[in-house]
């Protein structure tokens, strides 16, 4: 292997890693990855930026399809974290808010998920945080400037975890 492909194979490890250690979590509290998700992005545009937020709204913003987000929708108002409201302004539709048990959850599921993120880097001094974050923006960047009209287009789509 050369490595290119050690450094990838690396990556996705530890990307690996740290999304099973978070599912179990998520486990924990009878959640799943995708449900989490929905919360975390609701709680982000709906509660810190009082906005309000339709089922629609919530699957173009996670790239999530309409019948599969009503499902996650439909599972987390019966465990009491979200509900659904009629749009004031339009009775056709409905915005989802968080039950009082919803806001504490997702706060104190986004708090574990940072520290799962945030624990494998303390094996790093200040210097290699530097260094690798250096690193990742140069690959970054490079994807970003090579990307093809079809890679923004899917982009676009692709839940942003």
């Amino acid at each position: 292997m050369d490595l290119r492909q050690e450094v990838v194979e690396l990556i996705f490890k530890v990307a690996k890693r740290g999304k099973l250690k978070l599912n179990r979590r998520l486990a924990q509290r009878g959640l799943t990855l995708p449900q989490y998700f929905v919360m975390k992005v609701l709680y982000e545009r709906a509660h810190k930026e009082k906005r309000t937020i339709s089922p629609a709204d919530l699957s173009a913003l996670t790239g999530i399809s309409r019948s599969t987000m009503t499902g996650i929708i439909d599972r987390l108002e019966k465990n009491r974290l979200i509900e659904r409201k009629q749009n004031p302004q339009d009775r056709r539709s409905q915005n989802i808010i968080f039950t009082e048990k919803g806001r504490k959850l997702v706060q104190e599921l986004g708090l574990i998920a940072d520290e799962i993120r945030n624990e494998p880097l303390r094996a790093l001094s200040e210097e290699q945080l530097l260094n690798l974050r250096e690193d990742l923006v140069l690959i970054e960047s490079y994807l970003k400037d090579h990307e093809t009209e079809e890679n923004r287009h899917l982009k676009s789509e692709e839940p942003k975890c």
